[in-house]
């Protein structure tokens, strides 16, 4: 197999992998809403999986769309934010 279709190969491979995960996710989700009516879940994702989750009628941070800006300003957000609050 030549590298370039190797590679297309991996990234649909991975593609795959994380539609699956979400898909878990969301399933993980359901169950919490259900066990506790009052549960609120807010995601932390980029695109392709922030607009699933936003067509699933999910709620995203805000501060979701610095994953697109890279690491560094979500780093930032992160030394301040506490996940049980």
């Amino acid at each position: 197999m030549e590298k370039p279709e190797k590679e297309c190969e991996d990234a649909l491979h991975q593609r795959i992998i994380r539609a699956r995960t979400l898909r878990r996710d969301l399933d993980i989700a359901d169950a919490l809403r259900k066990n506790d009516s009052g549960i609120e879940i807010s995601w932390l994702a980029e695109d392709p999986a922030s607009l699933i989750l936003k067509e699933a009628g999910e709620r995203l941070l805000p501060e979701a769309g610095l994953l697109a800006q890279g690491n560094e300003k979500l780093e930032d957000f992160t030394k301040e934010y506490n996940a049980n609050s």
